[in-house]
């Protein structure tokens, strides 16, 4: 065999070399450009350790697991986790306020830091379905830019009807945030705003908003403790009455330095008004003659069946002239007027009224018992008797109607051909021509068994 020639060794060296630089280039290729088994194995293991991220707490120490290979790569996936993790948190987070929602709907949450109220905030936005109804932030640290976050949340919130932020510094800037979502919002029946730091303004602001807004449900509003002095009030009571889309019927204006001129103009706008029904004026300064207005005002309202009057400094001309509306009065069923001014005279011509009237709907009249003279304490024991004789006779009422209900429905063959409301009504009136008599009622059988006196003569 003949020896290669030094040409040919050299052209096989040549090639040698050759294939041995372009194994070691598809190496380094290999090394920067993975192949795709290999690229599978690594991401199979970081989308595993994204997986577990998901459902429990990893390390953040934990992506120098994945250093190497591709940095940008590791960095992506190590973004991910930390947002997954972050997205946990929040999830826990939200877990406990869903803990907190008692069964009757009421979420409270007291205390809350700047970052706990972000998240309410967030947990809001996706319409919790855990029968939240109403939401209680009352005493709290909310300000101006925490009241814009809550009113951006309850732009697209369906889910809570009660909102309560009783106590906090919402001031002018938050209440026009919230003015702008009340423009929207359909859900939220009851708002409270008391004592929030808002004047006349900002309040007649949110008025306004209320009543711009045809799918508006909110039927309590309370302005408790915000200073809206005379002209506020007048204002605010202007935009309710002369807005066909007003739904309020509760109306809570105590504690807003309303004196004898506000009541009085209040009180001649709240005349035309037929929505509100209960109306709280306690602890303003409206006097005698506020108190006056106001009984002008009960004369031909009667719409009105709870009214406050607490602490308003009213003396007895102010008492005597809210007892003559309660002579004739017929739609009032509570009246607070504790810690006012007036004396026996007072009392004595309130429980007269009470005494006078046998149509009278009153059954709760809150009166200061601290009397110290006997004329005092006689005059009062009369008018809770009184209260008890009128809550009994609502209570028979009540039956009487069902009855009514009951035997138009179904006549009783042992009365005869009772088919007609006007034979009921015949019918009803002989059995119970009693119940016309006060004396009738107000005895131990009655106070015991109401029912007693319906069955007998029924």
């Amino acid at each position: 065999m003949s020896k290669p020639s030094s040409l040919s060794r050299s052209s096989s060296s040549e090639n040698l070399v050759d294939s041995s630089s372009l194994e070691k280039h598809s190496v380094d290729e290999q090394l920067k450009s993975p192949s795709p088994p290999v690229m599978k194995t690594k991401k199979s293991a970081q989308r595993e350790a994204y997986k577990a991220s998901t459902s429990t707490n990893v390390n953040s120490s934990s992506s120098a697991t994945y250093t190497g290979g591709n940095h940008n790569i590791d960095k992506s996936y190590k973004n991910e986790i930390d947002n997954a993790q972050e997205l946990n948190a929040k999830k826990e987070q939200w877990e406990e306020f869903s803990k907190k929602i008692r069964p009757d709907g009421v979420l409270t949450l007291r205390l809350l830091m700047k970052e706990k109220i972000q998240d309410l905030v967030e947990w809001l936005k996706t319409n919790p379905k855990d029968k939240l109804i109403e939401l209680n932030l009352g005493y709290n640290s909310i300000g101006a830019e925490d009241s814009k976050a809550l009113a951006q949340a309850f732009k697209t919130n369906t889910t809570i009807s009660s909102l309560v932020l009783e106590s906090n510094k919402i001031g002018a800037e938050g209440a026009k945030a919230l003015a702008d979502m009340l423009k929207t919002n359909k859900t939220i029946t009851k708002l409270d705003l008391s004592r929030c730091d808002i004047g006349a303004e900002d309040t007649k602001l949110i008025v306004e908003a209320i009543m711009d807004n045809p799918n508006s449900k909110i039927t309590t509003l309370s302005l408790h403790g915000n200073a809206i002095g005379d002209e506020g009030a007048k204002d605010i009571v202007a935009t309710i009455v002369g807005n066909p889309n007003s739904k309020i019927t509760m109306l809570y204006l105590g504690g807003n330095r309303i004196g004898p001129d506000g009541v009085k103009a209040l009180a001649q706008t709240i005349k035309a008004n037929v929505t509100i029904t209960k109306l709280d004026l306690g602890a303003n300064h409206i006097g005698d003659d506020g108190a006056k207005s106001l009984a002008q005002m009960l004369e031909s309202d009667k719409t009105i069946t709870t009214i406050n009057l607490r602490d308003n400094r009213i003396g007895n001309d102010g008492a005597k002239a809210l007892a003559a509306i309660l002579k004739t009065n017929t739609s009032i069923t509570t009246i607070d007027i504790t810690h006012n001014r007036f004396g026996d005279q007072g009392i004595e011509a309130i429980a007269k009224a009470l005494l006078a009237n046998p149509n009278s709907k009153i059954t709760t009249l809150n009166l200061w018992s601290g009397l110290k003279t006997s004329e005092g304490k006689k005059f009062f024991k009369i008018i809770e008797s009184q209260c008890v004789l009128n809550a009994q006779r609502a209570l028979i009422e009540n039956n009487i109607a069902g009855a009514l209900d009951l035997l138009t429905a179904h006549p009783n063959p042992n009365d005869g051909n009772v088919t007609s409301v006007r034979d009921v009504n015949d019918l009803i009136s002989k059995k119970l021509f009693a119940l016309d008599k006060a004396d009738k009622l107000n005895t131990d059988e009655v106070k015991k068994d109401p029912n007693s006196v319906f069955n007998k003569y029924t």
